[in-house]
C-alpha cells in the first residue's frame, strides 16, 4: 500500500503489460491464480484480460503537475526507443 493512499484518489505508475498473441498462456495463469484468491478479503484482482506488473510509481495524480507528466512521458518514450524487445519468462509462482 503506497502511503497516503485512500479509497478514490488516483496515483500515476509504469506497468508492463502482456497483451499480445503470446501473452495467452500468462491470461490462463492468471484466471487460475484468480479462482484460488477469489474472496480474499480486501485484496482486489486486476482484470483477467489486463495482466501487469507494476514497475515504477510517479505519485499521486492531484501532485503531479499536467506539466511534468508530459515532460516525464516524453523523456521516458525517447529513452525507451533505444531499448531493443525483450524475452520475459515468469517463474514458478
Amino acid at each position: 500500500m503506497v502511503p497516503g493512499w485512500s479509497v478514490g484518489r488516483t496515483f500515476y505508475k509504469w506497468h508492463l503489460t502482456f497483451d499480445d498473441a503470446t501473452a495467452a498462456p500468462l491470461h490462463e495463469l492468471v484466471g487460475r491464480l484468480q479462482e484460488e484468491l477469489a474472496g480474499v478479503e480486501r485484496l482486489y484482482l486486476i482484470p483477467q484480460r489486463w495482466p501487469q506488473v507494476t514497475m515504477q510509481g510517479l505519485g499521486f495524480t492531484d501532485e503531479v503537475s499536467d506539466d511534468d507528466v508530459k515532460a516525464i512521458t516524453r523523456a521516458a518514450a525517447e529513452r525507451l526507443a533505444a531499448v531493443p524487445a525483450f524475452e520475459l519468462t515468469l517463474g514458478p509462482i
